[in-house]
């Protein structure tokens, strides 16, 4: 089932946009939390394997004979073959969250204008929206938001370093690639499990109030 899969969905590019606030530890340490809203987008294509039907009939050939007249007599079997051709389903699958996190960032100063950030975190989900279709294990097209409709509320983790440029003493330049991890499935059966591992680069800006 998961090389059926993999055969069948490719990721695209997605969006992610936050909205974020800074808690100022000290020099050295910063406290964010805030809305974070994530769009993933997937191509789903599939072809049903073809199917070959067959069916047999009676050939009979007929005979003339002088005293009995037209005769019918069996002569052998015809075979006739149906065939089913591929059948193309295409589908744009899209998987939306909004989520709060809850990060810890340590800041790196480069001067008096440049700084280098980390942080790592967790996201706590608070809305999803999953749009689409896949395959279940018998190679039938299912809808996933079927799947997951009954699912509870997920959770993953964050993984940023970037960097800030000073503009002035209110305005910062900020550019912060992140990876997110899923901590569990997004579907609970059995035959269905993923996982989702999400790369984004943030370029924003940061008001200091």
């Amino acid at each position: 089932h998961t090389k059926a899969r993999n055969s069948t969905e490719s990721m695209r590019l997605g969006f992610a946009t936050s909205l974020e606030f800074s808690y100022h530890l000290n020099e050295k340490w910063n406290i964010n939390s805030g809305l974070n809203y994530v769009q993933r987008v997937e191509d789903f294509n599939y072809q049903r394997p073809e199917e070959i039907k067959s069916s047999r009939e009676k050939i009979y050939k007929l005979i003339i004979h002088p005293i009995l007249g037209e005769i019918y007599k069996e002569s052998g079997y015809n075979t006739n073959y149906d065939t089913t051709r591929f059948a193309k389903i295409q589908n744009t699958n899209k998987y939306k969250s909004v989520s709060i996190p809850l990060e810890i960032e340590r800041m790196v100063p480069l001067g008096d204008k440049l700084m280098i950030l980390a942080k790592t975190g967790l996201l706590f989900d608070i809305y999803n929206k999953i749009e689409g279709k896949t395959i279940d294990s018998n190679n039938d097209i299912i809808d996933l938001d079927d799947l997951y409709r009954y699912q509870k509320t997920k959770s993953r983790i964050s993984l940023g370093i970037g960097a800030t440029y000073k503009a002035n003493d209110k305005l910062t330049l900020l550019i912060y690639p992140q990876a997110n991890f899923g901590i569990s499935s997004l579907f609970d059966q059995d035959f269905f499990r993923q996982k989702e591992l999400g790369l984004y680069t943030h370029l924003g800006i940061r008001f200091n109030l």
